[in-house]
């Protein structure tokens, strides 16, 4: 269950660190993607601090969860498309877009390292409604 919780709270400190790098380009594609970032640190924020309560709430834990990983999930999808597009455009920022890349890449893994501590409060069942199968994954 440690190793469960140090994985989730890396995940809130680099989507911290990547809500803290200035904005690049202020595009609808950036917008977007730095607020499901915003939404996944809110969420990831108030899942650690359920993780140390003594009496956890389970149903609030399951929603955060879900949250946490959709807003992944949609994040990905809208950096990559902000990718792609300061990419073909010649926007500026490629450097700051390659560097969050990696720290995308990272966090993706820990929310992956992670699922072990959501199975065990959640129950297999569950978990299937709460992370994404390619999360899921028996590659991780």
């Amino acid at each position: 269950m440690i190793e469960g919780y140090h994985h989730l709270s890396n995940a809130y400190r680099v989507t911290t660190y990547l809500l803290n790098i200035p904005i690049v380009n202020d595009n609808s594609l950036e917008q977007r993607f730095r607020l499901t970032l915003g939404n996944k640190q809110t969420s990831l924020s108030q899942a650690l601090t359920l993780l140390n309560e003594n009496k956890m709430n389970k149903d609030r834990f399951h929603t955060l969860s879900f949250e946490i990983y959709h807003s992944d999930e949609v994040g990905n999808l809208l950096f990559g498309a902000w990718k792609r597009a300061t990419k073909w455009n010649g926007l500026k920022g490629k450097s700051t877009v390659k560097e969050m890349s990696k720290y995308k890449s990272q966090v993706k893994r820990d929310l992956q390292l992670a699922i072990p501590l959501l199975e065990e409060i959640l129950g297999d069942d569950d978990i299937k409604y709460v992370v994404p199968a390619l999360y899921r994954s028996k590659n991780r």
